[in-house]
């Protein structure tokens, strides 16, 4: 398999367009992705975001034109503003010839980028099950209204949730089955959270030498896969494929893009007040989910994301450094609070998910997860088991 494949759009303009669909980040793509960003979202990225999205939890698809369709696109462009007379005597507005340099797919066009999450709930509780979200999606002003954009997302989407690997370790009420004394265990867990997680990334081979590359690996059918369920029993050692959501945010009063995702399948869950801060004010953002089972993929998109789908790297489970987010012009969330420092009880419209947060260290989140849940809970399940 590879992580990379061509997709042939259809013409505007009499102007042929393909694109190059790939898996990844790497470190030359950082600059063309700062452009990106700034061109296309009114908030501004810190580096701390740029040097996160090499690390292994980054879930990232990019899209690549080459100079020649983008050449064509501009003229074509520049010919429908003539008259008709002008267009008589300019009528050379079709494809600019190929070239060496023009065949390469080297003009970033647009992007895709997200990560595992955790959903927490009105009342404060966290969600042990893992699920996606979408932080930044991306589409080059030159290439919008070509399909660009509708192929990113399907993909993600595909890919977050019929192909992701999720393995046990990700869920926060995870402990390692088949050692014994399963309650002692897990009581080692809740004293000594750090030493679990290297436990269980020794134990599940997640800690094991050369495994910082796979960033660029492919998709392999390597290991037992559930299918995504909600009713699936986190403890049992195999590996999940999918999540049954994926959430983003936006500004809520963009609403030609709200409902662009909304025709996409998304639904809105609360208008957060103050949550965004750009232009010398704040703004209101809006919380979306896409569930797996509304979700308005068609079969191909399905083959597609697992053809070409990136695997959740080897040190997911870690304690890697996410960034949160942006942090100038923007109003960051504390997960220790109750409620998200920007949703009132007004606005919350009875959402069960009210804010997500990202998984910055499993051992962080454990330890909320754990608080949210009540120890007396916690303990109580342990000794169950």
């Amino acid at each position: 398999m590879s992580d990379s494949e061509i997709v042939r759009l259809p013409p505007r303009d009499g102007v042929p367009i393909e694109i190059k669909l790939r898996w990844g980040i790497q470190k030359d793509d950082l600059a063309a992705l700062g452009v990106l960003h700034d061109a296309a979202f009114p908030v501004k990225y810190e580096s701390e975001y740029y040097d996160w999205m090499l690390s292994e939890s980054c879930l990232a698809l990019l899209a690549f034109t080459t100079e020649n369709c983008i050449l064509s696109l501009l003229k074509a462009a520049e010919h429908r503003q003539y008259t008709e007379t002008e267009r008589d005597e300019e009528n050379s507005f079709g494809v600019v010839e190929n070239n060496a340099s023009s065949s390469l797919y080297s003009v970033m066009v647009g992007c895709c980028i997200g990560q595992i999450a955790y959903g927490q709930r009105r009342d404060g509780r966290i969600e042990a099950s893992p699920t996606g979200y979408l932080g930044s999606f991306a589409v080059d002003s030159r290439m919008q209204r070509c399909g660009v954009g509708g192929v990113l997302l399907d993909r993600f989407l595909s890919y977050m949730f019929f192909t992701v690997p999720v393995p046990p370790h990700l869920f926060l009420d995870y402990s390692p089955p088949y050692l014994g004394y399963e309650g002692l265990w897990g009581l080692i867990s809740s004293a000594y959270p750090r030493l679990f997680d290297w436990i269980s990334r020794w134990w599940f081979g997640k800690d094991r030498k050369d495994t910082n590359h796979a960033a660029e690996d492919t998709l392999k059918d390597e290991k037992p896969c559930d299918s995504v369920d909600s009713t699936v029993n986190s403890q049992i050692g195999r590996i999940q494929c999918g999540v049954g959501e994926v959430w983003l945010h936006c500004v809520a009063e963009d609403t030609k893009l709200l409902l662009y995702y909304m025709k996409r399948g998304f639904s809105p869950v609360l208008v957060a007040p103050n949550f965004y801060f750009f232009g010398g004010r704040y703004h209101e953002g809006a919380l979306l989910v896409c569930r797996k089972d509304e979700a308005l993929i068609t079969s191909h998109e399905r083959n597609s994301a697992r053809a070409t789908g990136k695997k959740l790297g080897d040190e997911a489970g870690q304690e890697t450094f996410v960034a949160t987010g942006l942090s100038n012009d923007f109003r960051l969330r504390d997960g220790n609070a109750v409620l998200p420092a920007t949703m009132s009880e007004e606005d919350s419209s009875g959402a069960d998910i009210v804010d997500l947060l990202l998984m910055t260290d499993l051992t962080g989140l454990r330890r909320k997860w754990r608080s949210s849940v009540g120890k007396l809970a916690f303990f109580s399940d342990l000794l169950a088991s």
